[in-house]
């Protein structure tokens, strides 16, 4: 289960997002129940991959991938945060994803396993498919906008 705030509207897993916006949320792994939850939170030797994928594209072809570990940052509870920085969707088309999350880990017999936490969900990534670099526009696309000078144009 994903829950947080952002540039984004989050309904029934669903994810409404701003193409080239910052976005944060926690990803809570309950391995308890609806009615009493329980969190799982990372462990050394843990990853949690979260990947957007277009539709019928593979979970390890994903368009954006982000690897966390138990070192990575976390809220209150513990939950793993999911940050995805304006350069991560700046160069993607508008237009309907899925999001994935998988869990490695180390079983109690010490075997490796993958578990999907979260199986593909709809991600909406809104806005158009122009980017303003400097007083240029460009089509994304058709050229390729480095994301970097772009949010260096917008601090100016």
């Amino acid at each position: 289960m994903i829950e947080g705030t952002g540039t984004m509207e989050y309904t029934n897993g669903i994810i409404h997002l701003l193409r080239g916006d910052t976005f944060i949320t926690s990803i809570k792994i309950n391995i308890g129940t609806k009615l009493n939850p329980s969190y799982y939170n990372l462990k050394k030797g843990d990853c949690l991959y979260v990947g957007v994928m277009e539709p019928n594209q593979s979970f390890e072809e994903a368009v954006l991938k982000k690897k966390y570990d138990y070192l990575s940052d976390t809220d209150s509870e513990g939950n793993t945060l999911l940050k995805l920085d304006p350069k991560d969707t700046l160069n993607l088309q508008v237009g309907k994803y899925y999001y994935m999350v998988k869990l490695k880990s180390i079983d109690s017999s010490g075997q490796e396993c993958v578990k999907t936490v979260v199986p593909p969900t709809q991600f909406f990534l809104e806005g158009n498919n122009v980017s303003t670099y400097g007083d240029d526009r460009y089509e994304i696309g058709k050229y390729d906008v480095d994301p970097d000078a772009y949010l260096a144009s917008l601090a100016q």
